[in-house]
């Protein structure tokens, strides 16, 4: 896990510093400070080798089962129509 470190205006320390709700406390000289947002979030990290084969296995029953399936309401509908003709 990467550590961010930021300089403590109040202490001149390199600190990491302790978020408590919208503010930001020193851990060295316990000065706050408002948190102030200039950049997005990170983007979340990719899934992992299981999520990403959980995936995979899902897309692949979603192919196999729905593809017949739609064909069946496909078949099925259009009995329907010819049937009421």
């Amino acid at each position: 896990m990467n550590t961010r470190y930021h300089h403590c205006p109040a202490c001149h320390q390199d600190v990491n510093f302790i978020m408590e709700g919208g503010r930001k406390r020193c851990p060295v000289c316990y000065a706050e400070f408002p948190v102030v947002r200039s950049f997005p979030d990170p983007p979340e990290e990719a899934p992992s080798t299981g999520q990403r084969a959980l995936n995979f296995i899902g897309l692949v029953l979603l192919l196999v089962l729905g593809i017949p399936a739609l064909l069946l309401a496909v078949a099925f509908i259009g009995c329907i129509v010819v049937a009421h003709h």
